[in-house]
């Protein structure tokens, strides 16, 4: 049995990162990634330069989505709820989602569906034999909603990729992030709203919807929502 590295994607490097990885694959299953008609086969290879693409017809692409929840308590203690979901994983005979955040808790499996068997390891989830349009949810709180020194808060994300081998692959990750709006205002992202990052916003969410190859990395910005008031006095 050999091992390789099919999807690493993180989540908030250092602060809340998140990696999909160690998959197990015999020889027989290799060799099927590269002799059927699946994406893996069709596209170019990229070196982890992120480029921003054009949201494709086709659909069948793994997707993640993240929902996000900050709450008025998440601005005194940083713990912010997480729900995430992964979409049309690949058939494999096991592969681990590994949580290394600097502080988390109560990490539970919310639904599966065609995956054998998945549980929770310590900071990961172990799914083994995952079948054709798997998917999964799982759900945490994590300490991640930080304090800038200006006075401002940060919500940092990155380097989300999806990896296979030494090449990086298209990948859509979404995320809903809601927010007290009586406490807090958005203030901006990096990267700005673009084709292929597109951000909208609500009263009190920020949806983003990105497609990309490469590695990215996101920073959300918001103000305290008096001091913004005091400041255009």
């Amino acid at each position: 049995m050999k091992t390789l590295c099919l999807y690493v994607l993180y989540l908030m490097t250092l602060i809340f990162p998140l990696f999909l990885s160690a998959v197990e694959m015999s020889d027989e299953e290799i060799e099927m990634l590269f002799n059927d008609d699946s994406e893996l086969k069709a596209l170019m290879v990229n070196e982890g330069k992120l480029v921003f693409l054009k949201p494709p017809a086709d659909r069948s692409l793994m997707y993640t989505e993240n929902v996000l929840t900050i709450t008025i308590e998440s601005i005194n203690n940083g713990w912010v709820h997480l729900k995430q979901c992964h979409y049309n994983l690949d058939p494999v005979h096991k592969i681990d989602i590994v949580y290394t955040y600097i502080q988390i808790k109560n990490l539970k499996i919310e639904s599966k569906e065609n995956i054998s068997r998945a549980r929770v390891v310590d900071q990961s989830v172990r799914l083994e034999e995952v079948l054709n349009n798997s998917n999964i949810c799982i759900s945490a709180e994590a300490r991640v909603f930080y304090l800038n020194t200006n006075g401002s808060f940060s919500l940092r994300n990155g380097p989300y990729y999806r990896k296979f081998l030494d090449g990086y692959y298209p990948y859509n990750v979404t995320m809903l992030i809601n927010y007290p709006d009586s406490q807090l205002i958005y203030m901006g992202s990096n990267p700005p709203t673009q084709e292929g990052f597109e951000i909208t916003q609500s009263r009190n969410q920020i949806n983003i919807n990105a497609w990309f190859d490469g590695a990215l990395k996101t920073e959300i910005w918001f103000e305290r929502k008096n001091n913004s008031q005091s400041n255009a006095m």
